[in-house]
């Protein structure tokens, strides 16, 4: 059975860098306002491939708890760490996110799918891909 082992981010929110390592059952806690939207968030753009037709980012991030009906937060709003509407952390980024899995029998080498994404500016077109790699057991 294939388990998740490793959550990575890069220039995700407000995180500049997170490597985490995970194991059994886990669950996501922390403070209002700690990251756990954004790190559930993240593993959903993940597997979804960024994909909006499946993606359900956190209904109250970036509406300052308004409303639960939607978000206005976007995968571009994450990767340039979009506070409020006028606040970015950065202006333009390079973002990588990733998750780790392991197969626990043992007979499949370990698979990290990622998403990658390039945004220059808020307005600027964007480039992005999901690419699922493999690494060989050594």
């Amino acid at each position: 059975m294939m388990e998740l082992r490793h959550l990575a981010m890069v220039n995700w929110h407000l995180f500049d860098v997170a490597d985490i390592a995970v194991a059994g059952h886990i669950g996501v806690l922390g403070e209002n306002r700690s990251g756990k939207s954004t790190i559930l968030d993240m593993a959903q753009v993940v597997l979804t491939g960024g994909n909006r037709r499946f993606l359900r980012l956190n209904a109250v991030a970036g509406d300052s708890g308004k409303s639960r009906s939607g978000s206005k937060r976007s995968v571009v709003d994450y990767c340039l760490g979009t506070l409020g509407e006028d606040q970015r952390r950065r202006d333009e980024a390079r973002t990588y996110v990733a998750l780790g899995f392991e197969d626990t029998d043992g007979d499949r080498p370990p698979v990290t799918s990622a998403w990658l994404s390039r945004h220059v500016n808020p307005t600027a077109r964007r480039r992005c891909s999901r690419s699922s790699l493999q690494s060989d057991r050594s």
